[in-house]
């Protein structure tokens, strides 16, 4: 079926173009676009000039558009975490904004939402929900409000009279950490109903001084009961539980100026409250973690009872936002873990700046990835992995590793991808630093990898 499979490639290249307008050419075995639609809103596509048509996807599993690009690049506001509102047949009481994609931008202190498309404008125009927030930064839905964290607080944000804006807002929590260091702060809704929220390091090898850094906090609903979950962790960019099992999932990452190849960044797992995860004295390499000598009181005996890192990825390559997948628009993700690498911002040669799918099993286990033939994917050593690279794709390395992408040609870069959700639709919605949203939905050839046999 694989030799079938791009025989008929060339064929279904010619209905895409009529589809798209995109072109394409068989190269490598697949198809490669080569010149992408000139309009970046609608299409499969995300346009012709070059700084923004990446990155490069694999035009058989996906049809890349822009949600949110064309304001003029040097007006756009950043932006960070993304979520989808509920449905409104979930919601209290109806609301134009149900089912909207909210997104938060920490500069202008704004939570906003995503409208509809308008024709006339030729966009879509983003509403305020909430302003005069202190750097919001993450944000979840939870029982009719939505809860986001920035700077030192955590506010709980009410639309009670229906009119698109927040008219009930309420500090829960006004003393998180700020200044110096990692000023992220990512927040989720736990599922015992609690409020966690994670808090970087304020330096790269330093003893803290306060719980609250390097660490994920939780809170009752109201802002009190506070509570130290996990330490150690030098920036956990974000978090997300496995709905399986339940374990807590959390991208870390690591201090800088150690070495361009060290520490390696992680994914870790927390199965229960009260893991150490090693920084400041104990940094992830290949074979473990290891002391970091420039901190005091760092050993090999301390490192021996932290929790290693359940997975690494390149030092330097920043995991981020993640999710854990589910819907109907990519059956063969279900249940895995997708995590965008927001980049390195320090290196001479760039690392991130990619999509990643971690493969899981039903039961919350990290195992092996397998492409769309069934065979296991290898790493750069030739051992099994537990994660594959869907953006960028390469079609001479249908099973690579991020050590032989071409980042700089074909990934992200110079745009760092923050955060990453799924629509009720079941599309991948990334969010990217600098102003952007991308949407991947269903490629027109999709059917093509849904006819061959998926083992997963």
């Amino acid at each position: 079926m694989t030799t079938c499979r791009y025989l008929w490639s060339a064929a279904f290249a010619a209905i895409l173009v009529l589809l798209t307008g995109s072109s394409m050419l068989v190269a490598g075995g697949g198809l490669r676009q080569v010149s992408p639609p000139p309009t970046a809103t609608v299409g499969c596509g995300l346009g012709a000039d070059p700084a923004v048509s990446r990155p490069v996807v694999d035009p058989y599993r996906f049809c890349p558009e822009y949600l949110l690009a064309e304001q003029p690049r040097s007006a756009l506001a950043a932006i960070t975490s993304i979520a989808f509102a509920p449905p409104c047949d979930e919601m209290p009481a109806p609301r134009d904004w149900c089912g909207a994609l909210f997104l938060v931008q920490p500069s202008e202190g704004t939570v906003v939402w995503l409208g509809q498309h308008d024709a006339d404008r030729g966009e879509r125009p983003l509403n305020i929900f909430a302003a005069g927030l202190t750097t919001p930064n993450g944000l979840d839905w939870y029982d009719g409000a939505w809860y986001v964290a920035g700077g030192r607080h955590i506010y709980r944000l009410a639309d009670e009279d229906g009119d698109g804006r927040a008219d009930a807002n309420t500090v829960l929590v006004d003393h998180l950490p700020e200044g110096s260091g990692e000023w992220t702060s990512s927040l989720r809704i736990g599922p015992d109903g609690r409020i966690y929220v994670s808090k970087g390091a304020s330096c790269n090898a330093c003893e803290e001084t306060d719980p609250q850094r390097a660490a994920i906090i939780s809170y009752a609903l109201d802002g009190t009961d506070e509570q130290v979950y996990a330490t150690g962790l030098h920036h956990a960019f974000d978090f997300t539980w496995h709905p399986g099992s339940g374990d807590l999932w959390i991208t870390e990452n690591g201090r800088d100026f150690l070495a361009p190849d060290l520490p390696l960044d992680e994914l870790n797992r927390a199965s229960q409250p009260g893991q150490d995860f090693g920084w400041p004295y104990c940094y992830q390499t290949a074979a473990g973690l290891v002391p970091d000598e420039s901190v005091a009181g760092a050993t090999a005996e301390r490192c021996a009872d932290t929790t290693p890192a359940a997975l690494i990825f390149q030092a330097h390559s920043s995991p981020a936002g993640m999710v854990f997948y589910h819907g109907t628009a990519f059956p063969e993700l279900e249940g895995d873990l997708l995590v965008v690498m927001s980049g390195s911002d320090n290196q001479r040669i760039p690392s991130g700046y990619t999509l990643l799918r971690i493969c899981f099993d039903a039961d919350g286990r990290l195992e092996t990835c397998r492409n769309a033939d069934g065979n296991p994917l290898l790493d750069s050593q030739g051992n099994p992995a537990s994660q594959d690279v869907l953006i960028p794709v390469d079609v001479n390395y249908p099973d690579h590793t991020l050590e032989v992408l071409h980042v700089q040609e074909q990934s992200f870069f110079p745009d760092h991808p923050v955060d990453i959700t799924v629509s009720p639709d079941g599309f991948i919605v990334i969010s990217v630093l600098e102003g952007r949203l991308i949407q991947l939905r269903p490629s027109p050839l999709q059917w093509l990898l849904q006819s061959e046999p998926v083992h997963h």
